[in-house]
């Protein structure tokens, strides 16, 4: 049987603050266009047409996982990685 789990999974017993700095960072992504949030055990990835970053949740911050920027997820940029 597979789990399923929900973004507001990883929210519960922590800092609202913590949510704030999620909701911002979605508001950031989703200037470049649209994000799709996909829920697993211990992170939340968040996609634009392939996999974009890997957010966990921590009791009072968040933790970005690896980042990937490349020329056909963002027009007019650069092809470019980075490792947080």
């Amino acid at each position: 049987m597979t789990e399923t789990y929900s973004v507001s999974d990883h929210f519960s017993n922590k800092d609202l603050s913590v949510r704030s700095m999620y909701d911002e960072l979605l508001k950031i992504l989703n200037r470049f266009g649209p994000v799709e949030e996909d829920p697993r055990k211990t992170s939340i990835y968040i996609n634009h047409r392939s996999a974009l970053v890997g957010v966990e949740t921590r009791k009072k911050y968040l933790l970005p996982g690896r980042w990937k920027w490349n020329s056909s997820s963002r027009p007019g940029s650069c092809a470019a990685s980075a490792r947080s």
